[in-house]
């Protein structure tokens, strides 16, 4: 599954900041400091003619902190940002990945009644077809 291999990803390279709690699909209630990720709608595969399938999909990376906190989480989401554009092709789990494409800028998305920042970047996948 894509978020799980995405995961994994940014546990095998030390991207999860001191403090924060990586889910899947979710932004619980707590703990404060979350990074979640999040599969969502893409583009349609690719078919090629040698019969080899490219899968389009999205995902999203959201990062809250702890309340009033701005530093913490946007330095996780720059983090996450910079290391997952420089990624290029790899292998996860048996799943062949060509790359993952920043569609813009991290950005701020929200501050929730606890007054605690949430900060988002969305990526299209290239993957093969899984």
């Amino acid at each position: 599954m894509l978020t799980d291999e995405i995961k994994a990803r940014l546990a095998a390279q030390s991207l999860v900041n001191s403090g924060f709690t990586v889910f899947r699909n979710v932004m619980p209630d707590t703990p404060h400091q979350v990074i979640a990720i999040f599969e969502y709608g893409g583009m349609a595969p690719e078919l090629f003619f040698s019969g080899s399938t490219l899968e389009q999909p999205s995902i999203q990376f959201r990062v809250r902190g702890n309340p009033n906190d701005h530093d913490a989480p946007r330095a996780q989401i720059d983090d996450i940002f910079q290391a997952v554009t420089n990624w290029g092709g790899f292998t996860q789990s048996g799943t062949v990945y060509l790359g993952l494409q920043a569609i813009q800028s991290p950005f701020l998305m929200n501050r929730d009644a606890n007054e605690r920042l949430e900060f988002c970047v969305n990526f299209k996948v290239l993957k093969g077809f899984s």
